[in-house]
């Protein structure tokens, strides 16, 4: 071999190749896409209409000291003339509820603080997303004891049931 291709051979046989995705993570992913499926299927019937939709990090943003807020998707949604933007926490029921609780007291500081949402305009209600009854009654209970705005800011239910409870918002 010549030096040239030992050292290739070598640089290729010492990368860092990426790590095979956890099933843990795949399922998250896979979760946030359904969730994108299930409101183009609803945009495509008199239900909603489907403006725009981010998966991470493209629906990423940072709050006026520079940190970033990291949802796990948006989407802005109309009916009529109404038109309302959401974030998106898919929850899998994989992280304790400690865990969740900081997360969700994040956008109740935002919302005390008068934050903007992802584009600059007014911060979007938050949707979360959960797997089962049981992490439902958790979550939900998580939320009331949030201070306020989280009743308001904050609409929790389980996978599968998003564009209910979207179309829902809109037509309140």
């Amino acid at each position: 071999m010549t030096p040239s291709c030992t050292a290739s051979r070598h640089k290729l046989e010492n990368s860092n190749q990426p790590d095979t995705p956890t099933d843990r993570f795949l399922a998250h992913t896979l979760a946030v896409a359904e969730l994108y499926v299930s409101l183009a299927e609803a945009g495509r019937t008199d239900v909603l209409t489907l403006i725009g939709f981010h998966g991470e990090p493209a629906c990423w943003w940072r709050d006026s000291e520079g940190e970033w807020i990291k949802p796990d998707a948006s989407a802005v949604v109309s009916a009529g003339d109404i038109e309302d933007s959401w974030v998106i926490e898919v929850d899998n029921a994989t992280e304790s509820l400690p865990t969740l609780r900081r997360k969700l007291a994040v956008y109740v500081g935002l919302a005390k603080n008068e934050e903007h949402g992802p584009d600059g305009g007014p911060l979007p209600r938050v949707l979360v997303t959960v797997p089962d009854e049981r992490r439902l009654a958790a979550v939900r209970e998580l939320v009331r004891s949030l201070p306020e705005p989280a009743g308001e800011l904050f609409a929790v239910t389980i996978h599968g049931t998003t564009v209910e409870v979207i179309s829902k918002a809109l037509h309140e």
